[in-house]
């Protein structure tokens, strides 16, 4: 609304923002869009443009800091290992899930702890799935049950990194 808010009164949109694939593979996208007025008609005219490499490699003046805080996200980074022990996460986790950082680097609490349990088995499967055809990067929905037994729906991106001989290393 608040973009077109500004379209109607004239004005002109130029923003990168963060957009998806049919099949869920997250790209940056610049929209430009202004008005134009002809014989009394407004006319809307824009563009889209994929700036994935040239956004990611200026680094834009966001800093990881405030994406994380601000939006509530959880940045999980876990072993390739039966039940997914973690070896980082965000320090937010406390404030959105209820779990210490301590909690996942001592392994008192692996990630596949804290996903539920009638989702375990699906998601699971589709990391193997994804992992085996060599996909880098994918999208998943799911639940987290937090440390007070509350539920959080999900939309997890992933991120594989591989060394050279394309041995999973993290996920």
């Amino acid at each position: 609304s608040r973009i077109r808010g500004d379209l109607v009164l004239g004005g002109k949109i130029d923003e990168v923002v963060l957009n998806y694939t049919k099949k869920q593979r997250p790209f940056w996208n610049r929209i430009r869009v202004f008005t134009m007025e002809y014989e009394g008609s407004k006319y809307f005219i824009g563009s889209s443009q994929d700036v994935s490499d040239g956004y990611v490699k200026n680094k834009i003046q966001i800093s990881h800091h405030d994406i994380i805080e601000k939006t509530g996200v959880v940045v999980f980074q876990w072993f390739p290992e039966e039940n997914w022990p973690v070896s980082t996460v965000t320090s937010n986790v406390a404030r959105i899930f209820g779990y210490s950082v301590q909690d996942f680097i001592s392994r008192d609490i692996l990630y596949s702890d804290v996903v539920h349990p009638e989702d375990i088995e699906r998601i699971g499967k589709e990391v193997q799935d994804y992992t085996h055809q060599k996909t880098d990067e994918f999208a998943q929905e799911y639940r987290i049950i937090d440390k007070y037994g509350a539920v959080h729906y999900t939309r997890d991106h992933t991120v594989i990194q591989r060394d050279a001989e394309g041995n999973v290393l993290f996920y």
